[in-house]
Parts: structure tokens; C-alpha cells; sequence
């Protein structure tokens, strides 16, 4: 059966993780990173063995430390209001060195849709990483996509994340946006030609995108 995301009941609920996610951005329980979904660092990664309730674990975990993008930190404030995801095989993979346990986004995504249409996940996935990312719609290059792959509305929310400077205040921007639109991602309009500007102008190149994504140097050779 089709999920009618009008509905007021969803609406409540998405307008209650968005106001949750903003929360745990002011009480620093969030660590915003650009291309990275949910990385939770814990006191031993042997302490997961499959099948775990996730929000569990959360509660469990000793001031637990949770790096995400934009839909990362959806997921973090739906699991702790509404629970219900497991980690089951294929929906996560642990990292030892650093003790870190990594959901993966696309066994998360029908968790998310319970709440969010996929349009609205893409539009925000799309938002926070300025065209990049999961959904991208920048290529590495910098290149625009041609206008009949380029959806509605995608490049509005590249625009509105490149407002946006920083991760923190972009995320803050995007949750703040869907409170203040009844719980749905809504961008300010732009005509295409400022969109294709924003691509000749910019300079979030691939090198600038690693740089956020990673830090420096150090960081990206440790991720690689």
C-alpha cells in the first residue's frame, strides 16, 4: 500500500525528528560530516554480533559518538523517537582499528521512507551535499547534469545548501526549513541559469568535496 505522506499523522511525526535532530545538534551528540551516512564510534566493536535493536545500543553506548550527514542524523533522531531497526545482515559493517560501526544507507532507506517520501530524501541528501554525495547531480568536475536529467526542484536544494558554508549550519538550515514548511523539505525557487552559474563559479571541485568530507590530508590517507 502507497504511503500518503499528507497524512497528519506523518506530518507530526516527521516535524518531531526534524525538531529532535536540531536538539541533538545543540547538545553536541552529533558530529556533521559530509559523505558519511552513521559512523558510531563505541567502547569495543566486539560488542555487536548481529541482530541488535540499534536504539539499544545507543542507550547502551557511553556518551556515544555519532558521525552523519544530513540523513544520517534523520535516521539517529528516528530510531531513538520510533525505534524498530535492527542490524540485521547486509545493513551494517564494523571497523575495528577505529571501533566504529557504520550503518549503510541503502538497507536504511526503506526505514527512512516510513516518514519521508523518497523525494524528499533525495532533495535533502541532495541539499546538504551541495549536488554531491549519495544522489549527486554535480559530477567530480564540477559539470552540471544536462537539463532533462536534472529533476524538478534538485537544483533549488543545491543552491540552498551552498548558502551554507558550513556542515553544522547547513544541516541546521535544511531541519529548520522543514519545520518552518509543515514538515517538508521546500527550497527557494532558482531558474536554471543560476543553478549553471553556481556550477561555473564554484569551486567545490572533488578535491574541495574530500577536503570537507575528510579534513585534510591525514584523514583522507587514514580513510584510503
Amino acid at each position: 500500500m502507497a504511503i500518503d505522506y499528507s497524512d497528519p499523522i506523518l506530518v507530526q511525526k516527521r516535524l518531531a525528528i526534524a525538531h529532535d535532530v536540531l536538539a541533538q545538534l545543540d547538545q553536541h551528540k552529533l558530529t556533521v560530516e559530509a559523505g558519511t551516512f552513521f559512523d558510531l564510534r563505541l567502547s569495543s566493536i566486539d560488542l555487536i554480533k548481529g541482530g541488535e535493536n540499534l536504539q539499544k545500543v545507543l542507550q547502551e553506548a557511553q556518551k556515544p559518538s555519532c558521525n552523519v550527514c544530513a540523513l544520517g542524523a534523520l535516521f539517529v533522531s528516528m530510531v531513538g523517537i520510533h525505534n524498530e531497526f535492527y542490524l540485521d545482515k547486509g545493513t551494517y559493517s564494523k571497523h575495528s582499528v577505529y571501533e566504529e560501526l557504520n550503518v549503510r544507507i541503502v538497507p536504511a532507506l526503506p526505514y527512512l521512507a516510513q516518514f519521508f517520501s523518497r523525494a524528499q530524501l533525495r532533495m535533502i541528501e541532495i541539499a546538504f551535499e551541495r549536488g554531491r554525495g549519495f544522489f549527486a547531480v554535480i559530477a567530480e568536475d564540477g559539470d552540471c547534469p544536462p537539463v532533462q536529467a536534472l529533476e524538478i526542484d534538485e537544483g533549488d536544494a543545491v543552491l540552498f545548501g551552498a548558502a551554507y558554508q558550513l556542515p553544522d549550519a547547513r544541516l541546521k538550515a535544511i531541519f529548520r526549513n522543514i519545520i518552518d514548511n509543515k514538515g517538508m523539505f521546500i527550497p527557494e525557487s532558482h531558474s536554471r541559469a543560476e543553478f549553471e552559474q553556481y556550477c561555473e563559479d564554484t569551486e567545490v571541485t572533488d578535491q574541495a568535496y574530500h577536503l570537507e568530507r575528510f579534513g585534510g590530508e591525514d584523514d583522507l590517507d587514514r580513510r584510503h
